[in-house]
Formats: structure tokens, sequence, C-alpha cells
């Protein structure tokens, strides 16, 4: 009788972890996770929380903890519970955790001996004094106990990954790396994508959709661009908060405004294909000016020109590669102006889009940031001597 011979599953090596974004985040999977797949594919999970099931994405396994009662508070606090129950049973030997409400786990994770990574997308006191939700008089000191446990929190982890170089100078020199958060190249083409030159007078805005985003002044000016000729403002994300969208509703300009609500990879290609030009605005407040929004750098992918707010990053990166024009986020005459122009002068308009292109392919793109992910890695696997997987 010949013996049967059964594989054991792969251990599991490397969690990330997540319970504030979904499995659609482009960050998260369609960029880290995925190159990580590409080298570790059966030893990693991701752990999300977003109530779809457990499922794979091509080799990335999927573990979902469902979405906790309670709101807000409930997914922090129950949430947090639920997930390092989850990687605990799973009992990897690194925890790579992307929001800063999992900080607790993180710590705890620690002091099991697992290897920790903290992923920094925002300045996070910042984002707290946005939180429309929070009291106005809370902000301000959630905001400065939120700073001081994360720094603290940094010198316990193992890597602090940074999406900007402002995030990384928050946290330990020689355990940071800047990651930032640039497209794919390529991603954003699509066979069906219009001619620049056959494309309607369109314009788009791909993202959270809110009030300190120039919600109002965009609808404001395609809605004074429209009385002048049939034009279209492409809106895809969702309305933060969701009252917002009934008060843009009843914006003049709203009608010539197409919402499509969330898009998938598939959808935001097809808009940005064809569209004449890629919007991206905030007000100057809390750490707005010194962001680098991923739109920006996927609509210069999709090789479309740029409207955006005139602050000083945003100038070095746009005037740098002669890749739109700027303006002041808080007037809708100067955004309307600019979408005019972009339509009135559409050879220099596809130009900027080309040259906004060609930055992104010889500088801002992710496959310069996804070395710096696996090096990190490498690094901290250290004296293991990986080379099974080299």
């Amino acid at each position: 009788m010949s013996k049967q011979i059964v594989s054991a599953a792969p251990k599991i090596r490397i969690v990330q972890l997540t319970t504030v974004h979904h499995r659609e985040d482009t960050r998260i999977v369609f960029r880290e996770c995925a190159e990580v797949a590409k080298i570790w594919g059966p030893e990693l999970v991701l752990i999300v929380s977003d109530g779809k099931g457990n499922d794979f994405q091509g080799n990335l396994r999927i573990v979902d903890i469902g979405k906790p009662a309670g709101g807000r508070i409930g997914r922090a606090i129950l949430g947090g519970i639920l997930a390092f129950r989850t990687v605990r049973r799973h009992k990897p030997e690194y925890l790579h955790f992307h929001d800063p409400e999992l900080i607790p786990v993180g710590l705890l994770c620690k002091m099991m001996g697992m290897r920790v990574i903290y992923d920094v997308h925002e300045w996070v006191p910042y984002q707290i004094m946005r939180k429309f939700w929070l009291p106005q008089l809370l902000r301000r000191p959630i905001a400065l106990l939120m700073s001081c446990v994360e720094q603290m929190a940094g010198r316990w982890m193992d890597r602090i990954v940074a999406a900007t170089p402002k995030i990384g100078r928050r946290f330990p020199l020689e355990k940071t790396v800047l990651i930032q958060n640039f497209p794919i190249t390529g991603e954003l083409e699509t066979a069906g994508r219009l001619a620049y030159e056959k494309r309607p007078p369109e314009f788009a805005y791909i993202g959270g959709i809110t009030r300190f985003r120039s919600g109002v002044e965009m609808v404001q000016a395609i809605g004074k661009l429209g009385l002048e000729s049939k034009v279209k403002l492409h809106m895809a994300g969702s309305f933060r908060p969701a009252e917002f969208g009934t008060e843009l509703e009843g914006v003049a300009g709203w009608e010539f405004v197409t919402f499509h609500g969330w898009a998938g990879r598939a959808k935001v290609a097809e808009i940005l294909g064809c569209t004449r030009a890629g919007i991206v605005l905030c007000y100057p407040y809390y750490g707005y000016v010194d962001s680098q929004p991923v739109k920006l750098f996927e609509y210069m992918s999709a090789g479309l020109p740029i409207i955006a707010s005139d602050f000083p990053l945003w100038r070095e990166i746009i005037e740098g590669a002669q890749a739109g024009l700027l303006v002041d986020p808080q007037d809708p005459e100067a955004v309307c102006d600019a979408m005019k122009w972009i339509l009135d002068n559409p050879k220099q308009a596809k130009k900027m889009g080309e040259k906004g292109k060609r930055a992104v392919v010889e500088t801002y793109n992710w496959k310069r940031e996804s070395v710096k992910l696996i090096a990190m890695y490498r690094d901290l696997f250290g004296t293991e001597k990986d080379t099974k997987h080299m």
C-alpha cells in the first residue's frame, strides 16, 4: 500500500491588516499586497473588516473579520479586538498594519514577539482636525494626544512606512522607509480610450467629495462654464459626510455633473480615458498643503492635464513637469477659467498631459517605490538568508 503524500498548507509569515480600508484599496491591495504576493504569496494574508467575506484576489488570500456593530467607536474597539484575535490565530512572524486606531494591536503583537510594521498613509493629527463628526472643541486635544501616541508607538515598531516625506519626518529616521503612493505605469490606460482631440468637453474628479476638497467650487465652476457651452463634470467617489451630497445637489451647476458613486479601477480608467482634464483641489487647511494626493499622479499617468490648488509642493510637481494649471481652490471663477482654457487650447492641453505622463514614467511611478517595499521586507528577514525567494 503506497503512502499518500499530503502537502501541508504553507505557514503564514506575513499578515497585512486594516479595519478602515476595504479590499479594493489602491495602496494596500493593488500596490503593496500585490507586490509582496509576487514573492511571498502563499505566506501572506490580508485581514480586512468590510463584511464581504473571505476571498482570494489572484494569489492574495483575504480574511474578513466582518463589520463590527457600533459605528466608528465599535470599529475602533470591537474591530481592534477581532483583528488581534485573528492575527494571533494566524501566528505570523510579521504584522504590517495600516490604521492608526490599530496601534494597540500592533503593540500587543510586538509584545508577543512579532516584527511589526506601521504603514502611515496620512498626517494623522491633521486628519483628526478634519473629522466632521467629532465635536470641534475635542478635535485639537484628540489630535495632540494621537500625535504623542503615534510617535511613542513609532519607537516600538520595527519599521515605519511613510507615504510622504513630511509624514516620515515625524518618526525615527533609522527605521522609517519612504514608500510613496505613486501609480502603476499604464494601469489606467484602456483599449477604448479616446484620442485626446476627439474627447467631449468633459472633466474628471476622482476621490472623496468634501467641502474642504472644493466640492462646492467645482460644481459652481462647471455651472458657470455650462452656461456658455455643453460641458460635463464626472465625479466618482463618496460624499463625506453623506449629507454633503444633498447640499451639492442644490448648488447651481449640479445639472452638469454626472455622479458615478464609488468607482473601481476599471471604471476610473474609463472615465479618465474620455475626459479633457483631471481636477484635484483642496482648501489650504490641515495638512492638505503638503499632501501628495494619489489622484494627482493618476491623472498624470492617464495623460490628462491637471487643474490643481496652487500650493508650493503641488506647484513644484505640476510646474516642474509642465503638466497643468494652478488655481485658487476657493475661487469658482478661477476654476472655471482654467476649465475654459483647457477647452480653448486643446493642443497645449494635450502636451501638458503628455508631459505629465512622461514625468510618471520617469519619476512618479510605483515601480520605483515597490523596490523599497521589497527591500524593507528582505532587510527585516535579515539573517534568515531568504535565498529561496531571491
